[in-house]
């Protein structure tokens, strides 16, 4: 039987968090409403600090989206709708975890293993999400994570060294986080390799699926290459990928890649 009084906690929590996420505009009224319910799974199930890494991760991803915005969007790589986010992304980035939590409450004698997937997950996503954001106010060159040719900003499979110091900024965050708010120990050695691993492997991983799988698409109106499947009103010819295999599926890719590597770590450290 779930304690009424976390229930109570959980409810205001999440109404200040829907607050705020208006207010700042981080999440569209779609996103907002499944990351209000993917934060009510998770904090009925793993706790308060895994709904605290998620907004931690929300929080800190929004401000670093719009720091040098304008810039970002000059080049043709800033987030759509002035950074606000839909459900498609919140899935993207969220599914995995919410499954490692929901896993965690069902499968009592592995619990911490599904902790540490959750904590891996969303540590993945955090990182990749930093790597993009940090990396695209890189002034140097852009390289393509297989191959190392040069690349423009923001083309999937991207990658700069200063957004590799974002990933370290979002590795040293999760562990943080987790260290001080997760209920169930933790040790402190294996969470800092868990962290460092899963975001690392995770945004890598992300890096070479969107270099080899995502879809890039060439607008038949206005030349331009578009991540989107129709540009300028009409639907643009594939040029490199898997049609469909969008920045969701990457970021999936992404946050199962963290778990795994999370969930090797706490079975074999």
């Amino acid at each position: 039987m779930v304690d009424p009084w976390l229930l109570l906690e959980a409810a205001v929590f999440l109404a200040v968090v829907s607050v705020v996420v208006w207010r700042t505009r981080a999440l569209d009224a779609a996103g907002g409403a499944v990351a209000v319910l993917l934060g009510a799974v998770v904090y009925l199930t793993v706790g308060r600090g895994g709904a605290l890494l998620l907004v931690t991760f929300l929080a800190v991803s929004a401000a670093f989206t719009r720091i040098g915005y304008e810039r970002k969007r000059s080049v043709g790589a800033a987030e759509l709708k002035g950074g606000t986010r839909g459900w498609r992304n919140v899935l993207g980035n969220g599914g995995v975890a919410g499954v490692a939590a929901v896993m965690s409450a069902l499968d009592a004698s592995n619990r911490h293993l599904y902790l540490y997937a959750f904590i891996g997950s969303v540590a993945a996503v955090f990182a990749d999400t930093m790597a993009t954001e940090v990396g695209l106010l890189s002034r140097g060159r852009v390289r393509r994570i297989i191959g190392f040719g040069e690349a423009r900003p923001g083309e999937p499979g991207g990658v700069t060294a200063l957004g590799y110091v974002g990933v370290l900024m979002a590795a040293m965050t999760s562990y943080a986080v987790s260290l001080l708010f997760f209920t169930n120990p933790l040790d402190p050695v294996k969470l800092l390799v868990t962290v460092l691993l899963a975001s690392t492997i995770g945004a890598t991983a992300d890096s070479v699926a969107g270099q080899l799988l995502q879809s890039l698409y060439r607008c038949r109106v206005c030349g331009a290459l578009t991540e989107l499947p129709n540009h300028c009103g009409e639907p643009a010819e594939l040029v490199r990928g898997v049609r469909g295999f969008d920045n969701q599926a990457v970021n999936a890719v992404c946050a199962l890649t963290g778990a795994v590597v999370a969930a090797a770590v706490y079975a074999f450290l």
